[in-house]
């Protein structure tokens, strides 16, 4: 429990240094949207936990919402 704060205190230093040199929005948040998708992965495999539909469906609606950032993010800039 212990590593995962610090892996999350970890991603979210990395998060607000990103934004201070610049980074935007449409870039970084869909990469960190997709942390939930990793870690539902790698348990997964490390641990056997099993990912049920619902979390397939959440996984999909996550990719679908950081589409269409990036489609409508371009087109209103």
């Amino acid at each position: 429990m212990l590593l995962g704060v610090i892996c999350y205190i970890g991603v979210m230093v990395l998060f607000v240094a990103a934004f201070k040199k610049g980074g935007e929005l449409t870039v970084l948040y869909p990469i960190y949207a997709s942390t939930f998708i990793w870690a539902a992965l790698l348990a997964l495999m490390i641990y056997g936990t099993p990912i049920k539909p619902v979390n397939v469906a959440g996984m999909l609606l996550l990719v679908l919402g950081m589409f269409f950032d990036g489609e409508v993010g371009l087109n209103f800039r």
